[in-house]
């Protein structure tokens, strides 16, 4: 009986040592696996020009392939991403359009057409255990894949559309992008309770700095219950968009983000994230010796998640 009692008390007295240490987090990739990441946007964006307000609604879901294809002694990822699915629904002053890979129509509209060319189109990206990404490669090729797919013709109609492409899917943006989804990840252990922080610098889209902070508020049966707070100012070093003779830049920016996310412990995969984004800004258009200026609002929800492919996930609803 003594022997029993004294083992039971042992092995309080190590589950207390751990909790006390806490854990880290952290992203444990397989090399030769598959895994599907699934990101979802719902976006509303109100302006008022010229003292007419207008807006704007935009439904994105898309879905990529995370292929690791080498795990180097580094614990850093080599990882070919390839854009497996995309859903896009705009709602405007110009209309309403969509295009679903899964169900594509016979005409794709105009304004669509760069993302119809994206399916199954595919780079490379280096990622570390802390979710960052260190290396991008193949984007270039990307892009002028998608130009030639769609047809279009060398000059500055071209070149303007080069840099739209550009400024939403290039190797900036594909960086910043992966990186406010996947850097979330601690550098030291984390109690229950404790917080960390990261800040994030978006120079592509719509530039800002994210104050973010993560807390651990949860931990049972594998999966931690992570919350997520913003600060959303402006990005310091943003240079201004420049679309053929147009450029566009932004001003006042500020706003807040929040959310809670849910990760599996033994592999750092994000099984489900929802996440709440609002931010302001003054926007700037110069054009032709012009310049024009008017406030913008953005409200966003947004979802994440990560599975490896073939596996069942119990924590999806």
């Amino acid at each position: 009986m003594r022997k029993r009692s004294a083992i039971v008390a042992i092995s309080l007295f190590l589950i207390l040592v751990v909790a006390s240490c806490g854990y880290k987090p952290t992203l444990k990739l397989k090399q030769g696996a598959t895994y599907m990441v699934e990101v979802t946007t719902d976006q509303k964006v109100t302006q008022t020009i010229f003292g007419v307000k207008q807006d704007m609604n935009q439904n994105l879901s898309m879905v990529y392939a995370f292929d690791v294809e080498e795990i180097r002694p580094n614990k850093h990822a080599l990882v070919k991403v390839t854009y497996h699915s995309i859903y896009v629904k705009h709602q405007g002053l110009d209309g309403t359009y969509e295009y679903d890979s899964k169900n594509p129509p016979a005409f794709v509209p105009p304004a669509l057409t760069g993302y119809a060319s994206l399916m199954n189109r595919s780079f490379q990206i280096v990622l570390q255990p802390n979710g960052m990404v260190s290396e991008i490669m193949g984007i270039d090729e990307m892009i002028r894949g998608l130009l030639d797919e769609m047809q279009v013709p060398a000059g500055p109609g071209r070149e303007v559309l080069e840099d739209s492409l550009e400024e939403e899917f290039g190797s900036q943006a594909m960086k910043e992008m992966i990186g406010q989804m996947m850097a979330i990840y601690p550098e030291q252990p984390v109690k229950q309770g404790g917080s960390w922080t990261r800040t994030i610098v978006v120079n592509q889209g719509f530039p800002m700095t994210l104050e973010n902070t993560w807390t651990l508020k949860h931990r049972e049966g594998g999966v931690s219950t992570i919350e997520i707070s913003s600060i959303i100012t402006p990005a310091p070093s943003a240079e201004p968009l420049k679309v053929g003779e147009t450029s566009i830049s932004y001003s006042d920016v500020s706003g807040s983000q929040t959310g809670t996310m849910q990760m599996d412990e033994s592999t750092g995969l994000v099984v489900k994230s929802n996440m709440n984004q609002t931010f302001f800004g003054n926007i700037h258009i110069e054009q032709a010796g012009q310049k024009f200026s008017w406030p913008i609002t953005i409200e966003s929800g947004m979802t994440f998640r990560m599975t490896e492919k073939n596996r069942s996930d119990t924590t999806r609803e």
